[in-house]
C-alpha cells in the first residue's frame, strides 16, 4: 500500500505533505509546511524518500521519531544556504538534476542488475553489456567518484538512452563472458599463424573456422588487419559462433573453410509466418553440405557460387614464424587447431553497505516519484532533464523509477555548503572534499594544442584529494613550460600544499626565468610553509618549439623516460636536485642543474609520479620502472592518449582489486 501519508493525486488538487497532522517540534515547522504545498521547488523527493534542499541540494532524511516537516525543519535551520529565509534556491532544472542523481545512487546501491562488478572491480553497465573502465569500486567501496563515473557513462551509453536495461543475471553472464576474452586472445594470437584462421571471402570478411559465418565485423582488406583483428574475432567465438559455445575443441576442416570462404554473404531466407531460418553456408556442386546438421552458421547464406581467379584469399602471415609443423595452404597434416577454452574469471562479490535480497523492480532509471509517495501537495510536474553527482546515503529499498529519454546533464556535478551536516555522520565533510576535488579537477588545465607536438596527461588520487599535479605555462616569447609534481602523503593536507606549489609555480615560471632558477624561487617561498616535515618532488621544462628543444630541472622527482622512435631506446632524464621544502636559500639553488634535450622526430618523454611504478600487486611486487618502460616501448607509436590509457589499464591489472596506496600521475610529450 506504500506510505499512508502520501498518495498521488489529479494535478491541481489539494495535496497534504507528508507528516502532516503529527507533532511538530521545531519553530519553522509551520513554514515549511506551508512551503511544501505551495512551492513546488520543495518538492523534490528522491526514491529513497529524501527531501532534496532547493538551497544547498543535500539530500535530507527523515529523522527517527519526527516528522518530514520536522525533519526538514532541523535541516535548514542549520542550512547557510537558507539564510533562516534570506537565501535564494536553486533553478528547478539544478534541483532535479541532484533529485536524478539520488536516484542513480539508489539504484547503484539496491538493484542487483547495477551492482555487477568483476574481479578487478570494474562496473559492467546493464545497458550496453560492457565493462566500464572508469567505474572501478576501489577497495569494495562506492563512492560519489563511482556515481559520477556511472552517471558519465549512462549519459553517452547508446543502450541506456534507449531505455534497455538487462536483468541480473544476463549481466552477470556477459561479465563471465568479458572475463573470457583476455585468455581467448591470448590463445588466438598463438593460433593465427596457422591457415584456418586466415580465410576472407571475395568481400573481404573473415570466415569463421567454427561456424564458417562471414563476420561483417571483421572485415581484412588491408596487409596487417588480420593481426589487428583478434579481439574482435575472440568476442565474435564467445558471443556469436554457436559452434565454438557447442564444441571449442573442434573445428572445421580447412576444405571446409576454403569453399565457405567463396561464397558471397546475403540475407537470410525468412519462412512463412515471419521466422527467419537457419542460414547454410551453402553447398558445392556434388550437393554435399558444408557443415554437420548440428552447426548452423549465424550469419552467412550463399548468394551464388563465385569462384574467380583469386576470389578466394589467405591472408599472408606477416611478422610471425609459424611453428615447424603448420600445414600450408590446401594440405592438412594433423588435426584440426584446438584452443583451450578460456578460464573463466571469479564472480566479483558486490559489496553493499545495505545489500537488498530483491531485485528493484522498475519501468526505467529516472523519473517520477512512485505511485503513493506524495498525497496531497502541488508538487508539479517534475522535470527530470539532467544529473549531479553528489555523496548521498545509501537507500535500504528499491522503487519503480520511469525512464525519460534525455539524460543530457548526467555528468553534472553538484555543490553543496561546505558547513552543512547531515543526521548520517561524515556527509558534510564528504561534500567538502567533493567541491575541494573537483576544483582540483578544474586547475588541471587541458593539454596545449602546439604544431609538432602531442601532449596528453592523467592523474588518478588514492583519496578524494590528490597530491599529484601536473601544469601547463605558456610563455609570451612561444616557450612552454610544463612540469609535474608530488607532495608527500595525500589527503586534503598534501592537496592544500599541491595548490599553494602549483600556484607559485605559475606565478614564476610566467616571469621568463629558466628551469632551474623557478624551481629555486618555488622553494624558496614554500620552505618556511612547509617547515622540513612535507617535501614536493617536482619536474619542471621548458620546452622550445622553434629551436626543438627542452630544458629539464628536477627537484627531487623520478627520472623523465625518453623514448627514441628511431632507435626503439629508453634513457633517463635526471638532472641533479633535492625536493622542494628540505632546505631553502642557495644550497637549494646549487643542487639544480639543468639538462637539454635535442629533440628528434619520434621521441616520446614520460614524466609520471612514483604512484605508478610503486603501486604493489598481491604478491607484495612492485610495478617498477623497468614494467613502465616495457609499456612505453609497446605503445610508444600509438599516440600519447592511447599510451596513457594503456599505462593506467596495465598498473589497475597489477594491482588488482585491491585499493591505490598513492596518487597516480602521468604527463606525456610526444615529437611529430
Amino acid at each position: 500500500m506504500g506510505d499512508p501519508s502520501t498518495s498521488n493525486t489529479p494535478h491541481g488538487s489539494p495535496r497534504t505533505p507528508l507528516g502532516v497532522g503529527l507533532r511538530s517540534v521545531t519553530p519553522i515547522a509551520n513554514v515549511v509546511r506551508t512551503r511544501l504545498s505551495d512551492d513546488p521547488l520543495w518538492g523534490y523527493f528522491a526514491l529513497n524518500g529524501k527531501w532534496i534542499c532547493p538551497f544547498c541540494l543535500s539530500p535530507v532524511s527523515r529523522r527517527p521519531g519526527r516528522t518530514r516537516e520536522d525533519s526538514i525543519a532541523v535541516h535548514l535551520e542549520g542550512c547557510r544556504s537558507y539564510g533562516h529565509g534570506t537565501g535564494t534556491s536553486h533553478p528547478s532544472e539544478t534541483i532535479a538534476r541532484r533529485q536524478q542523481f539520488e536516484n542513480l545512487v539508489h539504484l547503484a546501491d539496491s538493484d542487483p542488475a547495477w551492482r555487477i562488478y568483476d574481479s578487478s572491480g570494474t562496473w559492467v553497465c546493464p545497458a550496453c553489456l560492457e565493462r566500464v573502465a572508469a567505474v572501478r569500486a576501489i577497495g569494495g567501496q562506492l563512492n560519489s567518484f563511482v556515481y559520477q563515473a556511472m552517471a558519465e557513462h549512462l549519459g553517452r551509453c547508446g543502450a541506456y538512452l534507449r531505455g534497455m536495461c538487462a536483468p541480473a543475471d544476463e549481466v552477470t553472464a556477459a561479465r563471465d563472458r568479458i572475463a573470457r576474452v583476455p585468455l581467448l586472445v591470448q590463445a588466438l594470437r598463438q593460433q593465427l599463424p596457422f591457415p584456418v584462421w586466415r580465410y576472407v571471402d571475395p568481400l573481404g570478411l573473415w570466415v569463421c573456422p567454427y561456424c564458417l559465418a562471414h563476420t561483417p565485423e571483421i572485415a581484412i582488406r588491408a596487409e596487417g588487419d588480420i593481426e589487428r583483428a583478434v579481439d574482435a574475432m575472440a568476442l565474435h567465438l564467445l558471443g556469436q559462433c554457436p559452434a565454438y559455445r557447442s564444441n571449442p575443441n573442434q573445428m572445421q576442416s580447412e576444405a571446409l573453410i576454403r569453399q565457405a570462404a567463396m561464397l558471397r554473404v546475403a540475407a537470410p531466407n525468412r519462412l512463412p509466418g515471419g521466422t527467419q531460418s537457419d542460414p547454410p553456408v551453402g553447398r558445392p556442386a556434388t550437393g554435399q553440405s558444408l557443415t554437420p546438421r548440428a552447426i548452423t552458421p549465424p550469419l552467412a547464406m550463399p548468394m551464388e557460387r563465385r569462384t574467380p581467379s583469386g576470389g578466394v584469399r589467405i591472408v599472408p602471415v606477416r611478422s610471425v614464424t609459424p611453428p615447424s609443423a603448420t600445414p600450408v595452404v590446401g594440405y592438412r597434416a594433423s588435426e584440426p587447431v584446438v584452443i583451450p577454452p578460456p578460464i573463466a574469471a571469479p564472480v566479483a562479490q558486490p559489496m553493499p553497505r545495505n545489500p537488498t535480497p530483491e531485485r528493484t523492480q522498475r519501468d526505467g532509471l529516472f523519473g517520477n516519484l512512485p505511485e503513493d509517495f506524495l498525497s496531497n501537495t502541488p508538487l508539479g510536474n517534475i522535470e527530470l532533464d539532467a544529473q549531479p553527482p553528489a555523496a548521498p546515503d545509501r537507500p535500504a529499498a528499491s522503487q519503480k523509477t520511469p525512464l525519460p529519454g534525455d539524460h543530457s546533464g548526467l555528468n553534472w556535478m553538484d555543490a553543496m555548503e561546505p558547513g552543512e551536516r547531515e543526521p548520517e555522520p561524515g556527509v558534510g565533510e564528504r561534500t567538502d572534499l567533493i567541491r575541494a576535488r573537483d576544483l582540483q579537477v578544474e586547475m588541471m588545465q587541458k593539454a596545449p594544442d602546439i604544431p609538432g607536438f602531442r601532449f596528453a596527461a592523467t592523474f588518478e588520487a588514492c583519496a578524494d584529494i590528490s597530491g599529484d599535479f601536473f601544469q601547463f605555462i605558456r610563455l609570451p616569447d612561444g616557450k612552454l613550460g610544463f612540469a609535474l609534481g608530488d607532495v608527500s602523503g595525500h589527503g586534503v593536507q598534501a592537496g592544500m600544499i599541491m595548490s599553494m606549489a602549483k600556484k607559485t609555480l605559475e606565478i614564476y615560471a610566467s616571469t621568463g626565468l629558466s628551469p632551474a632558477d623557478t624551481l629555486s624561487k618555488v622553494n624558496d617561498a614554500l620552505a618556511r610553509d612547509l617547515g622540513g616535515k612535507l617535501f614536493i618532488s617536482m619536474v619542471y621544462a621548458l620546452l622550445d618549439p622553434i629551436a626543438h628543444t627542452i630544458t629539464w630541472a628536477r627537484a627531487g622527482h623520478n627520472p623523465t623516460l625518453r623514448y627514441r622512435g628511431p632507435d626503439h631506446e629508453i634513457e633517463e632524464i635526471k638532472p641533479p636536485g633535492m625536493v622542494v621544502g628540505m632546505k631553502s636559500g642557495p644550497m637549494f639553488r646549487k643542487s639544480l642543474q639543468e639538462q637539454v634535450t635535442e629533440l628528434e622526430p619520434g621521441d616520446c618523454f614520460v614524466l609520471y609520479t612514483d604512484g605508478i611504478t610503486e603501486t604493489m600487486n598481491l604478491q607484495q611486487e612492485e610495478f617498477g620502472q623497468d614494467r613502465l618502460c616495457e609499456v612505453v616501448k609497446r605503445f610508444a607509436d600509438a599516440g600519447p592518449e592511447a599510451m596513457i590509457d594503456r599505462i593506467r589499464e596495465i598498473v589497475r591489472h597489477f594491482r588488482g582489486p585491491q585499493p591505490p596506496n598513492d596518487d597516480a600521475t602521468v604527463l606525456i610529450l610526444m615529437v611529430d
